[in-house]
């Protein structure tokens, strides 16, 4: 009853090559990271290094929800509503 898969051509080219170790990944995110926040730190940006955290932090709690919603429906979606009303909140601290 499974349905049948045909192998492309490009699914042989890529057996020719090992998969890739996941600790690459991790260490092109780490090395991304940390170059990140080099630029953030030693440039005159007025971007605060919590701020990139809290991007990159919500990149990734974004990524999962945002896929499965595009992937089953077609329909890509904003995140404008959300990150709108983070905005308010964090535009709203008391200054330190």
């Amino acid at each position: 009853m499974g349905a049948l898969i045909r192998e492309s051509f490009l699914d042989r080219l890529m057996l020719a090559y090992p998969p890739v170790p996941p600790s690459w990944y991790i260490i092109c995110f780490t090395l991304s990271f940390l170059g990140a926040f080099a630029v953030i730190e030693l440039s005159p940006l007025q971007l605060p290094a919590w701020g990139l955290a809290l991007a990159v932090s919500m990149a990734l709690i974004f990524l999962v929800p945002v896929g499965i919603i595009f992937a089953v429906s077609g329909t890509p979606l904003g995140n404008d509503a959300v990150l709108c009303k983070l905005w308010d909140v964090l535009n709203n601290l008391p200054q330190v």
